[in-house]
């Protein structure tokens, strides 16, 4: 998400552009910050693997 609001406020042609750039950056740092603290809560707890979970499925296969 913060790539894609810097993407798209580099290439933004209007005001009205940059303000939802803006917001979707403002979020993106926010969701950013509240992750960061679940995983805290959560290695705190005992709860955290260090084990790499994909963040994307693979596509489905079309025939």
């Amino acid at each position: 998400m913060i790539a894609l609001a810097n993407q798209g406020d580099n290439d933004r042609e209007d005001k009205g552009c940059g303000i939802l750039y803006g917001v979707l950056r403002d979020s993106a740092f926010k969701l950013k910050k509240l992750a960061e603290e679940e995983k805290q809560n959560h290695i705190r707890k005992g709860w955290w693997s260090n084990h790499e979970v994909p963040l994307m499925q693979d596509e489905p296969k079309t025939e």
